[in-house]
């Protein structure tokens, strides 16, 4: 029986031989990981493709985009994803067609840590309506993760110090990149999709390749 490592691996390798870029984005049922894949997908689909794994989720829950628009595709009967189910479901995925693969897990993470799925890389998702006091409940996970990402920050009634929960973040971990996102004027969009074009060009080695510029995605 293959080992968890051994499974990780293998979605790894056949992620990268078809030249896709997999981010898995861990958070609480409605801290907004639905949002920000369907918002990825507006910003920057006349570019790169982007579709989405999630756990099998209530019909009143259930991504408001289409697989033409995005690429949804529900792994049923779970409630979070482990490797083995990945893999399984990557089969019946057309990964040649896609650039990102973005993979829910919902998870509270003050629960502890993302699941290692063998994605290129980790977030956590927290809602900025749950103030700075949500970031002090979530270290281990913070400090696994490779970015934070708060969400729906237009949304906050009373808004987030962006500054303080920069500092309450890299008290945790210090070169964890954060990124506040939002429609609103002082969104961190530019910075999360530059984060991304950078991601891409490190794993799939292609320097020479800055693809397009991140303000394109927004205009």
């Amino acid at each position: 029986m293959a080992s968890q490592e051994d499974i990780r691996r293998e979605i790894r390798r056949r992620l990268d031989a078809q030249g896709v870029v997999a981010i898995e984005i861990c958070g609480r049922l409605g801290a907004g990981k639905t949002t920000v894949v369907e918002d990825l997908s507006a910003a920057i689909g006349q570019v790169y493709r982007v579709g989405v794994v999630t756990p099998g989720l209530p019909a009143d829950l259930v991504p408001a985009a289409t697989v033409e628009e995005v690429g949804v595709w529900p792994v049923e009967g779970v409630s979070r994803l482990m490797p083995a189910q990945l893999r399984d479901a990557l089969a019946g995925i057309p990964l040649s067609s896609l650039d990102y693969l973005l993979v829910e897990q919902n998870r509270d993470p003050t629960c502890g840590a993302p699941v290692l799925l063998g994605c290129h890389a980790r977030g956590v998702v927290l809602p900025a309506s749950g103030g700075l006091g949500q970031i002090d409940e979530v270290p281990l996970a913070i400090h696994q993760a490779d970015f934070v990402l708060f969400a729906q920050d237009d949304l906050a009634q009373t808004g987030v110090d962006h500054d303080a929960a920069r500092a309450r973040v890299q008290q945790i971990e210090a070169e964890t990149p954060i990124f506040f996102l939002s429609h609103g004027e002082h969104s961190d969009w530019p910075e999360w999709l530059a984060y991304l074009e950078r991601l891409r060009r490190a794993q799939l080695h292609s320097p020479t390749d800055d693809g397009p510029a991140p303000e394109i995605y927004l205009g």
